[in-house]
């Protein structure tokens, strides 16, 4: 079977996500909650996550409940209570957050993936690559093309 790069990536975060999943069930102390877990992720992630909690609950019998959002208002909603037995963050900022505010367990953080800002323009696009680097114009290069992004001051983009 061959994936084409964004395919590969995601069958490998997947793969390395049951693992995690995995992991984390079978050393969570035994609760009335057993059967369920839920996932707080990054809406970046919810292709990925659908497929492996899928996959999860199949190989384990325990159903996962998960929730999606930018990773800022996970933690916010983590911080006013709400229960997660897992957050996968897509910041590592957030991450750092929960941890200082003690809304993880840090023996149990893992830095599973990375990501990394790209452009994409239209299939006729003159542009042949790109060095994004310090000070780089953006808008110049996108002239009177449009530039989106999610948004910067909540997600990790650029960063």
């Amino acid at each position: 079977m061959q994936f084409d790069r964004p395919e590969l990536l995601s069958v490998v975060s997947a793969a390395v996500a049951v693992i995690a999943l995995a992991a984390i069930v079978v050393t969570s102390p035994s609760s009335p909650r057993d059967k369920h877990i839920t996932v707080f992720a990054a809406a970046s992630m919810q292709n990925a996550l659908d497929d492996i909690n899928a996959t999860f609950t199949k190989r384990t019998d325990v159903k996962v409940s998960a929730h999606y959002a930018a990773s800022s208002a996970l933690i916010k909603q983590i911080a006013q209570g709400a229960e997660a037995d897992v957050f996968a963050s897509a910041d590592l900022d957030w991450m750092d957050f929960g941890s200082k505010k003690k809304l993880i367990k840090d023996d149990t953080r893992v830095n599973l993936l990375g990501n990394q800002l790209v452009l994409i323009a239209q299939k006729d696009s003159k542009l042949d690559s790109v060095a994004i680097r310090p000070n780089f114009d953006l808008a110049k290069l996108a002239g009177n093309g449009s530039i989106a992004t999610g948004d910067v001051r909540e997600v990790p983009v650029g960063k």
